[in-house]
């Protein structure tokens, strides 16, 4: 179920080491699994590939993810943090709208990448 949390902090764009500016979009939970969705709007230029992106995700999970579901009293086992060009449905493919995910086993309160 998509979960819309609209505070104020949760909507303002996010400077992310790469440069890219994300803005939260929602979270979908799949308990005990889940999904944080972000749109990236600059995902769309060609210089921006997974590889750029790749610690973006990490500090997305670490910094925003895991803390604001520990906050809301959840202990997720998993987070997988989207980025999107544009504003998808979730479960929607396009292929106009560029797309990288990355999973994150979730132990000691720390966000662990796994291969997705």
């Amino acid at each position: 179920m998509t979960a819309p949390d609209l505070s104020a902090q949760e909507t303002a764009a996010v400077a992310l080491p790469s440069g890219l500016v994300v803005n939260y979009l929602d979270r979908i939970d799949e308990s005990p699994t889940w999904r944080y969705r972000y749109i990236a709007p600059a995902l769309d230029e060609d210089a921006v590939d997974f590889a750029a992106v790749a610690e973006d995700m990490e500090v997305l999970c670490a910094t925003h993810a895991l803390p604001q579901l520990q906050h809301d009293g959840r202990s997720p086992e998993r987070i997988i943090v989207s980025l999107m060009s544009e504003k998808l449905d979730f479960g929607v493919m396009s292929p106009e709208v560029r797309q990288f995910f990355e999973s994150y086993r979730v132990e000691d309160n720390l966000c662990i990448w796994e291969v997705f």
